[in-house]
């Protein structure tokens, strides 16, 4: 158990390191959003301004609309008379005055008739009358007659009025039924002003809801990031303590071996308290040898020997990781993020899933060392073999071994090699580039999909990032809580890959 955290102690120190630098691009990253976020958000503040100006403009106009004089005034701009007799008035009041005067002047018409009428009779009946009493009559007859002349000329002056003022009221009521149109109309745009109002607000409010989220992430990543610094001072001190015990043990095994030297040099004695304490001594290291599988004290010294060649070998690589710059696993970690790209954009192509190669050199020199080893690289080698198993190697090349052989692994790995040449030359000449553009934009509809899906239920989009942490490889059952090179890569590249993803979305939106 000691012997396989010691061994993983590499793997978690550059995971502390490559989380480090993956914070450091996170944070980068956010400032980057932050900074297009807020600039988003000045423009919607500016938006929600100038539609709110245009609303108010649009309610002075509707107010102006609604003035129920102004249809009055309109009908008699050009009768400037009228409008001043008029122009305080509603329509239909204005409407019910002329009416009531026109009703006055042919009531006054009317009477005039009647009295004309009543002296024609009369001047019938003064015929027969003297000189005298005619030329009386005649002279107030033609004075009559001009006073009538004068209202007859004012009957059809009111009667040019009347007609005028009909012909201005229906002008009026076709008026109304214009400015009845075009409130409707005003109406309507102020309503679609609001409703893009009410949409650019709830796109702030889901702004700043995605913001709170994001805020939460790294809040999580930074907690996530103690806990592994934590566990790396644990791992050290138990790497510190491994070390101690091994120079124990290597000091017990020498002061046994001097003391069986001169035992065999002075002959047998009686036992005294140092013979005791040497077969204590011996005692342990049998036990030790049954532990180990040594058979022989010379095989148990190589043991404790290599033991200690690891753990000192362990310990210069940590101190060694510890003082490498950033700047250089940055590079490192983003070649090797590319490069599992195009690995990525030639599955796509070929209809399978995602496909990583994690064999390495080192992995390979360690299968020889540790069994624990081998069985992660057997099981790596198997994962590989079954998602490249798509691909038919020809006749001549198939690769046939039996999994209980001893020859399996490298066959498996002859067979691996011959298969990814077999991809290779398949994408040779081809525009990577393109086909893993293609792909990003096939993964964004896939994705955008699945946001309005999400939106339309009312629910939070699944934090994927979260559980990437806690998947942990079959191989470290001895000890979870600590992950392994090949399983950090993996990991970083899920949390890029969903941060690219949601940054060109966002982009795309904001276009």
């Amino acid at each position: 158990m000691e012997r396989s955290r010691g061994l993983k102690n590499p793997s978690v120190e550059e995971k502390r390191l490559e989380l480090e630098s993956k914070m450091a691009l996170l944070e980068a990253e956010e400032k980057v959003h932050d900074e297009c976020h807020r600039q988003r958000m000045e423009e919607v503040r500016a938006r929600i301004h100038k539609i709110e100006q245009e609303n108010d403009s649009m309610s002075k106009r509707i107010a102006e609309l609604k003035d129920p004089t102004r249809p009055t005034r309109e009908a008699l701009r050009d009768r400037p008379k009228e409008l001043r007799a008029y122009g305080h008035l509603t329509l239909d009041e204005a409407i019910d005055k002329v009416h009531d005067k026109n009703l006055r002047l042919q009531k006054q018409i009317n009477a005039l008739n009647a009295k004309k009428k009543t002296e024609k009779e009369k001047m019938k009946q003064d015929v027969s009358r003297p000189a005298a009493v005619r030329q009386k009559e005649k002279s107030r007859r033609s004075e009559l007659e001009e006073k009538l002349e004068k209202k007859q000329l004012e009957c059809e002056e009111l009667r040019r009025v009347y007609a005028e003022e009909k012909r201005l009221t229906q002008q009026a009521k076709e008026s109304t039924l214009t400015l009845e149109n075009q409130m409707i109309e005003m109406e309507k745009k102020v309503q679609k002003k609001r409703e893009d109002v009410e949409a650019l607000k709830s796109g702030l409010s889901t702004a700043q809801h995605l913001k709170k989220q994001e805020l939460a992430k790294l809040d999580k990543m930074q907690k996530h990031s103690k806990e592994q610094e934590e566990k790396i001072d644990n791992l050290k001190k138990k790497l510190q303590e491994l070390k101690d015990h091994n120079q124990e043990l290597e000091r017990q095994h020498l002061r046994s071996a001097q003391q069986k030297a001169e035992e065999d040099s002075k002959g047998p004695s009686p036992r005294t308290a140092d013979e005791e304490e040497e077969i204590a001594l011996r005692e342990t290291c049998l036990k030790l040898m049954r532990v180990t599988g040594a058979a022989r004290v010379t095989d148990l010294a190589k043991c404790f020997a290599a033991q200690k060649e690891r753990l000192q070998r362990l310990e210069d690589e940590v101190k060694e990781k510890m003082k490498m710059p950033r700047q250089p696993m940055k590079e490192d970690l983003f070649q090797k993020l590319q490069d599992m790209k195009v690995i990525r954009v030639a599955e796509k192509v070929s209809s399978d899933k995602k496909t990583q190669v994690k064999v390495s050199k080192q992995l390979v020199q360690s299968v020889q060392r540790e069994p624990k080893l081998e069985t992660l690289y057997r099981l790596r080698l198997e994962g590989l073999a079954d998602r490249l198993k798509h691909i038919k190697l020809p006749e001549d090349r198939a690769v046939e071994v039996s999994p209980d052989s001893e020859d399996y692994l490298s066959a498996l790995k002859t067979e691996c090699d011959l298969k990814m040449q077999i991809l290779r030359q398949r994408f040779e000449g081809k525009d990577i580039d393109a086909i893993q553009k293609r792909m990003e934009e096939s993964n964004f509809l896939a994705y955008l999909e699945k946001e309005k899906q999400e939106a339309n239920l009312s629910a939070l989009p699944q934090d994927e990032s979260l559980d990437d942490f806690e998947v942990l490889d079959d191989s470290a059952e001895d000890d979870p809580d600590i992950l392994t090179r090949e399983q950090l890569k993996a990991q970083s590249q899920k949390i890029v890959d969903s941060h690219s993803k949601r940054r060109q979305w966002q982009k795309k939106k904001g276009k």
